[in-house]
């Protein structure tokens, strides 16, 4: 859906008829979708009416019979079903089905940075869970408008674009793009006022080429960076165009925000910050031994007695689950 309008009332509905939602990017190549539709067993596709995303899906759909239909918003197109008519002609009444909190709601395919994707699977309480995130790393505020920039298909944009932004009682701003302009992009924090904003390290070099300090940006109150290492010279040119202090972060499609430079936490420049409430972290050799300070190890999670955000499973590889899991602990 790329950052289409739509997928801001489709995902809830989503999640009100119990149905799983999957987010994806529109990049995906037919085999891309072929591989997702066979390993998670999709029944649905929903397409943005851009480029050749619907062509693609439906292509993919003559090969794996198990996509049932393909839906398109605000498009006709021959052998998909025009999403936007049928919403305009529907039943205004609907009975959510009820569902429990530790059922599957959502699932993200990961980048497959080693290896095929992996098909990361979240339930129900994956949406509070991004409260830390929104609230207490992003400075979400009631009433605010918060920036994440992230395309609806990845990860990042459930961290920045819609559960702990709505909890938290802060608007989510949108702005759709098919190519990043950093000079377009301030000018619409700039027009709308945004309180908080949240990109990669990349977008922060971009836009510090434009000296920031030459758009009027005194709503913005927050800022936050996470998805690659930020260089110290980013952080301090940053701090130096806006007063503002870059609060990195880290966690993972399989996880919310793990380690964070927290709401009234000094930031420290190169460090992703501390453990946030959610996660007993811990610093271990290959032995599963707590390390000392200033050594070198693995970032591993002790569960707590009921530990929320991080992932239900893997569809369809229980072996890969259990091996992130290995003596107790998640790795």
């Amino acid at each position: 859906m790329k950052r289409n309008y739509e997928y801001w009332y489709i995902v809830p509905a989503l999640h009100k008829l119990g149905a799983v939602a999957i987010p994806a990017t529109n990049m995906l190549t037919v085999d891309d979708i072929t591989y997702r539709i066979e390993t998670a067993d999709i029944r649905f596709a929903i397409c943005t009416p851009d480029g050749s995303t619907a062509e693609d899906m439906l292509e993919a759909a003559a090969q794996k019979r198990q996509l049932e239909s393909v839906f398109v918003v605000r498009r006709d197109l021959p052998g998909a079903i025009n999403l936007t008519k049928l919403i305009d002609s529907a039943d205004e009444s609907l009975t959510p089905v009820a569902t429990k909190a530790e059922e599957p709601m959502l699932i993200y395919f990961t980048s497959g940075t080693t290896g095929y994707p992996k098909a990361v699977m979240h339930n129900h309480t994956y949406t509070l869970s991004h409260i830390i995130t929104a609230k207490y790393w992003q400075d979400v505020r009631e009433n605010g408008l918060h920036l994440t920039v992230a395309e609806t298909g990845w990860g990042k944009a459930s961290w920045g674009k819609i559960y702990g932004q709505w909890l938290c009682g802060c608007a989510v701003m949108v702005y759709d793009f098919d190519s990043f302009s950093p000079h377009k992009l301030l000018r619409i924090m700039e027009k709308y006022k945004v309180t908080s904003f949240c990109a990669p390290p990349t977008v922060y070099r971009y836009f510090i080429k434009r000296n920031m300090s030459k758009y009027d940006l005194s709503a913005l109150e927050h800022l936050t960076t996470a998805g690659e290492a930020l260089n110290p010279s980013v952080f301090e040119k940053v701090y130096e165009q806006t007063g503002l202090s870059l609060k990195e972060g880290f966690g993972q499609t399989e996880s919310v925000l793990m380690l964070g430079n927290l709401v009234g936490t000094e930031s420290k420049t190169g460090s992703l910050g501390k453990p946030t409430p959610l996660y007993n972290t811990m610093i271990v050799d290959e032995d599963g031994n707590e390390l000392k300070e200033n050594e070198v190890g693995e970032i591993v999670v002790v569960p707590q007695k009921q530990q929320y955000g991080i992932f239900m499973g893997y569809c369809g590889d229980e072996k890969l689950y259990e091996s992130v899991w290995r003596n107790g602990v998640y790795h």
